[in-house]
């Protein structure tokens, strides 16, 4: 794989982090100006969450932001505050995300870790010791970017209301 520095990425414009489509009654409408009429239910939400994730990976690029792996197909893009809680604009935006390998992901995503405001991992009483070496994180892990302050409120958000102390 690529395996870039996380910083060697262009910078982009707040406008840039716009995801390509808006939502206009039952539509999304692309940049280009295609639309697709959106159907109920879990289509729609496949559709907005795929074109979301395309974002993120645009903005973090596709390695592990706490182990650097950068095998195709093995990291996603996780939402920091979930999306059955969020805001519209909380949704969409881009703070509200981190790029993980599959099994970190899942442990964020089910409270077994989370970060402090200063990337620093934070391990659950629930993660063994053992297991939680076994996966690379160690006394010292920690998110390979820094957060901005939006996105320490999502991890304040991650830490109080998903979070397993």
């Amino acid at each position: 794989g690529d395996h870039r520095d996380l910083h060697s990425f262009p910078t982009r414009r707040s406008s840039d982090l716009t995801p390509p489509c808006v939502r206009w009654n039952a539509f999304w409408f692309r940049r280009d100006g295609i639309g697709t009429e959106i159907q109920p239910g879990m289509v729609a939400a496949r559709m907005f969450t795929e074109v979301l994730d395309e974002q993120i990976f645009s903005v973090h690029g596709s390695a592990c932001l706490v182990s650097g792996l950068d095998i195709a197909g093995i990291s996603v893009a996780c939402r920091i505050k979930p999306l059955e809680v969020c805001r519209s604009a909380e949704a969409i935006d881009l703070h509200n995300a981190l790029v993980l390998e599959s099994r970190l992901a899942t442990l964020f995503e089910r409270g077994l870790i989370s970060f402090a405001d200063d990337g620093m991992v934070k391990v659950s009483s629930r993660l063994a010791t053992k297991d939680a070496e076994r996966l690379g994180l160690r006394t010292g892990s920690r998110l390979r970017v820094e957060p901005t302050t939006t996105m320490q409120s999502y991890l304040g958000y991650h830490r109080a209301n998903v979070f397993i102390r």
